[in-house]
């Protein structure tokens, strides 16, 4: 619709254009894989719907009690063997909206890391929850994300000598490799996680003292070079095992999202209160049955969540797309993140559903950030929408819109194509069908 509506603000908008046409043929795409899956199983979506086109009633509430796990050390994953230098990555993807990092032998998420100067340590990021997370070395929480939404980037640790990356255990050799090979290495974040989960990547960061000296106060941050919100503290220590301190102050770092029982027993982020026991819950059911399982009363509030937080304000087209495609959005990554928590055999046992789930999670939270992004550039955000008691501006205006439907024309050939008759100019129009 923005494209079809406002296609002058998406075009002035570096970057939004091409977000939009991943939106709808990544989203289409797993529409299709979606109907596959539940033709395979004899299930459709049809069978929620009477002929007459109206929904069966839902009904049920019954008390559903989630159980919270404790918190337990990282485990390494199949490919790492943790040692003194050698981290072994793994990403917690429930621990917030974006799933922070882990370390194996490490309590926690987000943990803080010690180093030595003049020692280089091996980052391992194989595990196949890493994929969309390729890590970075900053000075500055974030690093090349900024200390806002869409904010100018922070130094970062890259300097020769200081941080390679590598993947396959050799450093990479593409044409934008540079002295780090970070060019080489993040653009594979970004293939099929199929495809990426193929490969081994690392990263070798060397603390030396030129590092030391440009930290502040003897700490620097690793963080997500792709999400925002997910940095953690590296302390640099000297060979005498006392912390190395210089005359800079140490940077202030967000702590990590303390989530509470109903988040952590669903696996999301932020639906605690739109659960049937929270001061925002939704007295109508969204999906037909009685609530008796704890996907069942996780997904009540998940789609309560997205269905308040849709209610935004009236403004230009595009701040009103923003605004309601982040709870949109974070509605998609929390079903997602659902399904892999409490139902995770039946999601293996699911020829590629796993890889659509966490395709779902990281690229639609990468999505997220993007809009904040643009948000922030534009002066609006979000939380514009919502009062300190976390109720709503309701929406207002009921004017009557005449939408003037275009003629029928003719296609015209792209600027690479010149039709003839026996060359065939093809394009598509997006907006003629689902």
């Amino acid at each position: 619709m923005l494209l079809k509506t406002d296609l002058g603000a998406v075009a002035a908008t570096d970057g939004l254009e091409d977000i939009l046409y991943g939106i709808v043929s990544t989203q289409n795409f797993q529409i299709h894989q979606f109907r596959n899956i539940l033709s395979a199983v004899g299930d459709t979506h049809a069978q929620c719907q009477a002929a007459n086109g109206s929904y069966s009633p839902l009904t049920g509430d019954q008390q559903i009690t989630l159980e919270v796990p404790a918190a337990t050390a990282a485990v390494a994953g199949a490919k790492c063997t943790p040692s003194a230098t050698t981290l072994c990555m793994t990403l917690d993807v429930f621990a917030s909206e974006t799933g922070y990092y882990n370390f194996a032998t490490y309590t926690g998420s987000s943990p803080d890391i010690a180093v030595t100067i003049g020692q280089t340590y091996t980052f391992d990021q194989s595990d196949p929850t890493n994929w969309y997370h390729p890590v970075g070395f900053a000075y500055e929480p974030d690093g090349a994300h900024g200390s806002t939404w869409g904010g100018d980037e922070l130094d970062e640790v890259e300097g020769k000598g200081e941080l390679l990356y590598k993947i396959n255990g050799a450093a990479t050799t593409c044409d934008d490799a540079g002295d780090t090979g970070l060019d080489c290495y993040e653009p594979e974040f970004f293939y099929p996680r199929d495809v990426w989960i193929g490969a081994t990547y690392t990263a070798e960061l060397t603390i030396t003292q030129a590092v030391a000296d440009r930290s502040h106060g003897g700490v620097i941050y690793y963080f997500c070079h792709i999400h925002s919100k997910m940095s953690g503290k590296i302390q640099i220590m000297k060979d005498d095992g006392y912390k190395y301190t210089n005359a800079k102050p140490e940077k202030s770092l967000y702590s990590p999202v303390v989530r509470g029982s109903i988040d952590v027993a669903c696996g999301t982020t932020g639906v605690a209160d739109y659960h049937d026991e929270g001061g925002m819950a939704c007295a109508e059911r969204f999906v037909p049955g009685a609530i008796d399982t704890p996907f069942d009363d996780c997904l009540q509030a998940v789609d309560c969540a997205m269905n308040k937080e849709m209610h935004v304000p009236l403004k230009a087209p595009l701040t009103t797309f923003l605004e309601q495609m982040i709870p949109h959005h974070a509605n998609a990554v929390n079903m997602a993140k659902l399904l892999l928590k409490t139902d995770l055999g039946a999601v293996a046992a699911t020829d590629g559903l796993e890889d659509i789930l966490y395709g779902i999670v990281s690229t639609q939270n990468f999505q997220i950030h993007q809009f904040r992004n643009i948000l922030s550039a534009v002066g609006d955000t979000h939380a514009q929408c919502q009062a300190a008691n976390g109720s709503y501006s309701p929406l207002t205006g009921d004017q009557q819109i005449t939408l003037e439907v275009p003629a029928a024309t003719a296609a015209v050939a792209g600027a690479k194509c010149t039709p003839s008759a026996t060359t065939l100019c093809m394009t598509l129009d997006v907006f003629a069908s689902e």
